[in-house]
Parts: structure tokens; sequence; C-alpha cells
């Protein structure tokens, strides 16, 4: 009847599809954040180089230069996807997370530049394998700038393997090493999208 108003509203996840970041079936696209921030921020010089973007056929978890990159249908709004980026932008300052923009971004590009950083097989002194992140790429520099950590602490979180004080460390395999790296990125994700809908639900309660 008249005088009816929603008291609040509570956002649940369901289903989030953690695997379409680091991997999809041909001709799909990972999810629209990526592509908004990409194209919204391609003439912004000094916030690319903040964050190490790079074009989108340059990012593996985007599919590299077999990517699709172009939506199939047109957003409702009729907007492309660089002024959906500022859309996006005037929604989280509205929900009041204005000042939280340059740390999601942040995780936004790291969960991309990781998929770029390969890895390679070596061995010590003793004949012993273990992985290393591949040399003569930027990916793990870049990764670890925009993570704010040095390059030596991600190569090593990523390919070494923390088990108990008994067993100590264990170093992984090249492909143990690109697993823990795609689980590592899938978490950065989830864990954005969580905090962001828990920030969301606390604006509209």
């Amino acid at each position: 009847g008249g005088g009816n108003a929603v008291a609040g509203a509570q956002i649940r996840t369901y289903l989030l599809e953690k695997s379409r970041i680091t991997a999809r079936n041909k001709g799909e696209r990972s999810f629209h954040v990526f592509y908004m921030l990409l194209r919204g921020l391609e003439k912004d010089g000094s916030m690319r180089e903040l964050l190490r973007l790079k074009p989108l056929k340059d990012y593996a978890y985007l599919g590299g230069a077999e990517g699709t990159f172009e939506a199939e249908s047109a957003y409702e709004d009729g907007k492309g996807e660089a002024e959906q980026w500022g859309t996006l932008k005037a929604a989280l300052e509205e929900m009041g997370m204005g000042e939280d923009i340059l740390s999601i971004l942040r995780v936004l590009s790291l969960v991309l530049l990781l998929g770029n950083i390969q890895f390679e097989e070596t061995e010590d002194h003793n004949g012993s394998k273990w992985s290393r992140v591949a040399r003569g790429s930027a990916a793990l520099a870049d990764a670890a700038a925009v993570a704010r950590c040095t390059p030596e602490v991600l190569e090593e979180a990523l390919c070494i393997k923390s088990e108990s004080e008994m067993l100590g460390r264990l170093p992984l395999s090249a492909r143990q090493a690109a697993n823990n790296r795609d689980s590592l990125a899938k978490l950065l994700y989830a864990e954005l999208f969580e905090w962001l809908r828990g920030n969301i639900n606390h604006e509209l309660a």
C-alpha cells in the first residue's frame, strides 16, 4: 500500500565463476571489469604506468593475441567500455569507496599481470630440480611493483610451498608453480569481490 518503502537490501554471492579468470572457452571473454579498466584508462598515462597496464592482447589471462576482446552485444545503456569504467568509478564513489579505488585497481591489475608470469625448470648444484620464474620477461617485476613487494618475495611465494615445521619448505615444479599462480589470481579476485559485496551491503543496510 501507500507509504511502503524498501528499508534495506543485501547482495549475496552465488556461484562466482573464478575459473573464468584463468581460462575460458574459445570466443568467450573474462569478467567485464577487466575490459572496462583497460579501455577506461587507455589514455591515462600516469595511471597506466603506476598499474603497469598493457594492451588487451598482451595479457595471457585475456587470451593473448587470440583473445576475444569485443562484447557480443552492447551494454544496456549503449555506452562503450571506456565510458562504462567512468560509470563504475562513479558508482564506487557513490557507495563510499572513493578512497579505495586505487587499491581496487591494484588488485585487478595484479590479477592480470600474474597470468603473464611463466616458469621454467632448473636445478641446483646437487642436481635437485626446482622451478623459477622464466627469465627475459618483465612480468615478475611488473606484478611485484603493483603488489608493492620485491620480485624475489613474489617469486618465492609462487615457486616455494611452505609445509609443516618438520617438512620445511618444498620447491615446486614449473607446472605446480603455474597452478599456484592461477590459484593466487583466482583467490585475489574472489577476495576483492567479497570485500566489495560486504561494503555495498553495509551501505544498503
